[in-house]
């Protein structure tokens, strides 16, 4: 699997310095997944820590740590196992496929386009 090079928005090659711009420079056919997500995350953790880590969105709220990335074919959801599991409800209304997206311990892939 390979992740996207998401660069920031500014014309030059240096990675993203903040969510939104790494939304922005995302893959057009990807940026409402990704925006949308990034709401799902800010809802279930307001007062989460929001930063670039690893050249991917980071969240970090006492001691819980989630992210995600755009690769060629997916979006990319990693984290805590227990709050991946909290929220599948949540991650649900990102399966648009008839299996859904497919999940291991911390990672869970979902479609990049809707």
């Amino acid at each position: 699997m390979k992740k996207v090079n998401v660069r920031n928005q500014s014309g030059k090659n240096a990675p993203a310095k903040d969510v939104d711009d790494y939304i922005a420079a995302a893959p057009e056919e990807t940026r409402a997944r990704l925006a949308q997500l990034h709401k799902v995350i800010k809802a279930a953790m307001p007062k989460a820590d929001e930063s670039i880590s690893y050249g991917m969105p980071f969240y970090k709220y006492r001691g819980a740590r989630v992210s995600f990335a755009v690769f060629k074919n997916h979006i990319g959801l990693f984290g805590v196992s227990s709050v991946i599991e909290e929220h599948r409800q949540e991650l649900a209304a990102f399966r648009r496929t008839p299996k859904g997206p497919s999940t291991s311990h911390s990672t869970s892939r979902y479609p990049s386009c809707s």
